[in-house]
């Protein structure tokens, strides 16, 4: 009977300690937190931009020229983490990820730097140590 009572016992206390941790905001694990920065090397035109994930819209924004934007997350645990950001400017635009697995592997680490210039999109590369263009803007 003392037995059962005992292990009862610690029972609850891994339910306590297991619903602690599920709820707490800090993890037992760490989060690694991910970085996107957008930076305008325009000369002199600002542009638009709308950045969002399954989970998070993120707004409709303007970057003035050779100013910066950037924004942290973590990765979800339920499904696959992606930002995907929409720019324009005058008549161009341009759609793609900003931020996904496939990046995220290509590039390794956790922060990814991009750069808006009139001839594309930029994301700087670490393994190579400098910028890479990965996309155009299309009329």
């Amino acid at each position: 009977m003392k037995q059962m009572i005992v292990f009862q016992f610690y029972c609850f206390v891994l339910v306590l300690l297991y619903a602690f941790a599920i709820s707490s905001s800090s993890s037992i694990i760490p989060e690694i937190k991910h970085h996107v920065r957008i930076t305008n090397n325009f000369k002199n035109k600002p542009f638009d931009y709308h950045c969002k994930s399954r989970d998070d819209d993120l707004g409709f924004r303007t970057l003035q020229p050779k100013e910066e934007w950037e924004f942290t997350f973590g990765l979800s645990w339920l499904h696959p983490t992606f930002f995907n950001c929409y720019f324009s400017y005058e008549h161009f635009s341009s759609t793609f990820d900003v931020y996904s697995r496939y990046l995220k592997q290509e590039v390794g680490g956790s922060k990814f730097f991009w750069t808006v210039q009139e001839d594309g999109f930029y994301l700087y590369h670490p393994k190579l140590g400098r910028n890479v263009k990965l996309h155009v803007w299309t009329d």
